[in-house]
């Protein structure tokens, strides 16, 4: 028995956290427990051996039982493996960066310029070709506004035609008309809406004056074919903090999946951050945790509802871009995180290969890894992006700041102390 690349250990005087860093699956156990483990691992003791040494059966029959749950969570392994899970299992393809919105936050920086470079459609082929040698169980099209392209629907048709994952459009959704939707439903399978708000008020603060009715009408208008795979996505900022329920009521009406998005001051987000953060903003520990009921997380049980760190930036998940660049994601889009461009390559070997040369500067970024992080025992669930990571170790104030808030409520959450 070995423990798999991807676990990770957190420890606390006498008792342990084993996490898979690549699933999220979790389990608390004693330090005595943890010992016996590590010995089967080094030592090659089989488990049989082990067993054998219990002279109870109950303890006989709680350690089978710890090491089947362990295996199902992909902790332990019967064979020793020397690298950690890397499956690209979701593409985001930003194949513009052209909007016709110019929303105060956009990441992206999204250009309402019609003469903006970008790959052609022949390019876009060419890349969803290399992409479907190890078919992604996700592709999503994104940008900017993916529906300001005039080939939008030649795409979307090629990639209907060899990819046999599920394809998703993110989009503004003030592009869908009667024209179009029927076109839409046919190619896609999800349907991710930006609408950052609750009504014509909240919505205007952010994305501009009419763009919440024309949202909804783009709903109903889904909705009339039958397409009912819609996500509306609301980014949490000062002017929406307070909206989170009547968001929740506002989908249950539409039928849609709610989504709450945390802001990125990148992009013209950074721009702008002043009007979306408040000084205690990052200062939301146990922000993964539904309500942040810290009372309710004192009880051992509620400690199984906490989240890890499971970013997939470069593992699972990478983003290319409107000229062919390959980044870990979407928002680790600096000259620094740039992996290579896809249209240099043959196949996805190649990408794989390079997406391995390419990861020491994302294990740098690693709760797990990172200077200031590594050794805290509650490092992988104080962070859930690394890209937040990455961009408040350049602020030490900041980051002092969320540590010092984060750091003591998580320990009362995750170790009860």
């Amino acid at each position: 028995m070995y423990f798999t690349r991807d676990t990770r250990v957190l420890t606390n005087t006498n008792r342990v956290i084993l996490i898979n860093r690549n699933n999220g699956r979790k389990l608390k156990i004693t330090k005595e427990c943890y010992d016996i483990l590590s010995n089967i691992s080094k030592e090659k003791i089989s488990l049989q051996q082990i067993l054998d040494d219990f002279q109870e059966e109950e303890d006989k029959d709680y350690f089978n039982k710890l090491i089947k749950i362990l295996k199902d969570y992909d902790i332990l392994s019967d064979k020793f493996l020397n690298k950690e899970s890397r499956k690209i299992e979701k593409v985001m393809f930003k194949i513009t960066n052209k909007c016709n919105l110019k929303c105060y936050h956009c990441s992206v920086d999204a250009k309402v310029d019609s003469n903006i470079k970008e790959i052609d459609f022949e390019d876009i082929k060419r890349i969803i070709d290399i992409l479907v040698q190890e078919n992604p169980k996700l592709l999503v099209f994104t940008g900017g506004e993916p529906l300001v392209r005039k080939d939008i629907f030649d795409i979307l048709d090629y990639c209907k035609s060899v990819y046999r994952g599920s394809i998703q459009l993110m989009t503004n959704g003030t592009l869908i008309n009667e024209e179009n939707v029927k076109k839409i439903v046919s190619c896609v399978d999800d349907i991710d809406i930006s609408i950052d708000g609750i009504d014509e008020k909240s919505c205007s603060l952010i994305r501009g004056k009419g763009v919440f009715e024309k949202v909804i009408s783009s709903v109903r208008l889904l909705k009339k074919f039958d397409f009912n795979r819609i996500s509306l996505s609301m980014v949490q900022v000062k002017s929406t903090e307070a909206l989170v329920e009547k968001f929740y009521e506002l989908n249950r009406e539409l039928g849609t999946r709610p989504m709450i998005r945390a802001f990125a001051d990148i992009g013209r987000g950074k721009k702008n951050k002043d009007l979306f953060r408040s000084d205690d903003e990052d200062v939301q520990a146990l922000n993964s945790f539904e309500n942040n009921n810290f009372e309710k997380v004192r009880l051992n049980k509620f400690f199984y509802k906490l989240k890890t760190c499971t970013c997939g930036a470069g593992k699972r998940e990478i983003m290319i871009n409107e000229f062919g660049d390959v980044y870990p994601c979407v928002l680790l889009n600096l000259d620094k995180y740039k992996i290579c461009n896809i249209l240099d390559l043959k196949n996805m070997s190649e990408l794989n290969e390079k997406l391995n040369h390419n990861c020491t500067s994302l294990n740098n970024i690693q709760p797990d890894n990172y200077k200031r992080c590594k050794d805290c025992n509650v490092n992988l669930f104080c962070w859930g992006c690394i890209e937040e990571l990455d961009r408040l170790s350049r602020e030490t104030k900041r980051f002092e700041r969320r540590c010092k808030v984060n750091k003591g409520k998580l320990q009362e959450a995750v170790w009860n102390i």
